[in-house]
């Protein structure tokens, strides 16, 4: 239910953005991106891969011969409803508890185009909150992580395929690590 709300919104604000951008001329994009959540460390013990959608807003200047530059920032916020390991949710399910647990970040960052080749890397930093199974608070951090893409494009539309590695800093609670793989739908407006 969390998962269908999240793509609905993701899907009403891109196709409002996108009606609002004008022609696709323009250096910046719209991007959404739909993936695998590969959850590592203290994370792995207790859930299994799980689906992982983003929107992201990215920003590149155009140099005076009309060029993109090579360094751009975007503003991402990303989403996954997290499946727990089979004996975790029996467990969980034998006591009564609740088995929903979720992840939501919201962050800035920059990414670096390669003037050679089609790949890129990432660095983001902002707000993260883990929402774990069992009925627990859910908890508040940084949200960090570094990625490597490879993106192809056209005027109107850019693919790219990107790996991310995360880092949450939780207050009062483990921090937790993951790996998000992504394949990326951008609109340049």
């Amino acid at each position: 239910m969390a998962l269908a709300r999240a793509a609905s919104i993701l899907a009403l604000v891109a196709g409002l953005l996108l009606a609002a951008s004008g022609p696709a001329t323009a250096q910046n994009k719209i991007v959404l991106e739909g993936g695998g959540l590969f959850p590592t460390g203290n994370l792995g013990d207790a859930c299994s891969t799980s689906p992982y959608l983003g929107a992201t807003f990215e920003f590149q200047r155009m140099n005076p011969l009309g060029q993109v530059a090579l360094l751009g920032l975007f503003l991402k916020a990303g989403y996954s409803p997290l499946s727990l390991e089979d004996d975790v949710e029996a467990s969980l399910d034998q006591q009564g508890l609740d088995t929903d647990a979720s992840y939501f970040e919201v962050a800035l960052g920059a990414k670096a185009n390669s003037s050679a080749s089609p790949l890129y890397v990432t660095a983001h930093a902002g707000y993260a909150r883990f929402d774990p199974a069992g009925g627990g608070d859910g908890k508040n951090g940084l949200a960090t992580g570094i990625g490597l893409g490879m993106g192809f494009g056209a005027p109107a539309v850019h693919l790219a395929i990107e790996g991310r590695a995360n880092f949450a800093l939780l207050s009062g609670a483990d921090n937790i690590e993951f790996f998000t793989l992504t394949a990326k739908l951008g609109f340049p407006f």
